[in-house]
């Protein structure tokens, strides 16, 4: 758990349609769980103090596969607007319930596993910072944990792009973390193909 004076949620993102697989990402197996289900598990051994995770396009469909009570599963009824509707949604709770720091993280990248969770959440409490994941392009973007201070700008977010404009931005101050292993987001059947476990 954190410490007493700080209480961190960390917010999965799995509301988007998977418009360019055949299936719902969520539901596409992943060892011997779903890909939104290995998510869930690397969040909730994390050392943080909830898991919440936000729903949209084939809700009815994907929370039944949610095998765990543990985690708040919510329902962004505006997920069409894009991920950063579906960020500002989530934080809008978080708040809500009292959080003061939240990490935000996808469900699509099945390589970010609990470890490196920790080690964000371990920098931020170090660095007193925007903590960002290193991308080999030079960009940054989620995983990234956030402290209450950048609530409100995160609940302004509207766009497709999520949170990468405002980590990218020269005016937000962010330290950044590159993980151990290779990243990599599962978007299309040749993702799912290459990268699924045998």
């Amino acid at each position: 758990m954190t410490q007493s004076s700080s209480k961190t949620a960390i917010l999965i993102l799995a509301a988007g349609a998977s418009s360019r697989m055949s299936v719902p990402k969520q539901t596409l197996r992943w060892g011997s769980h779903t890909l939104l289900q290995h998510s869930l598990d690397q969040a909730l051994a994390a050392n943080a103090d909830e898991t919440f995770v936000v729903l949209g396009a084939h809700f009815e469909a994907i929370k039944p596969l949610v095998e765990c009570t543990e985690a708040q599963v919510l329902f962004n009824p505006n997920w069409q607007q894009g991920m950063g509707a579906s960020i500002a949604f989530g934080i809008e709770r978080i708040q809500t319930q009292g959080y003061t720091q939240a990490l935000i993280m996808l469900c699509d990248q099945p390589s970010i596993d609990t470890r490196y969770l920790n080690r964000m959440i371990d920098a931020h409490a170090e660095l007193q910072s925007t903590v960002a994941t290193q991308y080999d392009d030079d960009h940054v973007g989620v995983p990234a944990m956030f402290d209450q201070l950048m609530f409100a700008t995160l609940m302004q977010l509207n766009e497709d792009k999520g949170a990468k404009k405002l980590l990218n931005s020269p005016n937000v101050e962010v330290k950044t973390l590159k993980p151990s292993t290779p990243l990599f987001d599962i978007d299309t059947p040749n993702d799912y193909r290459r990268y699924k476990p045998l």
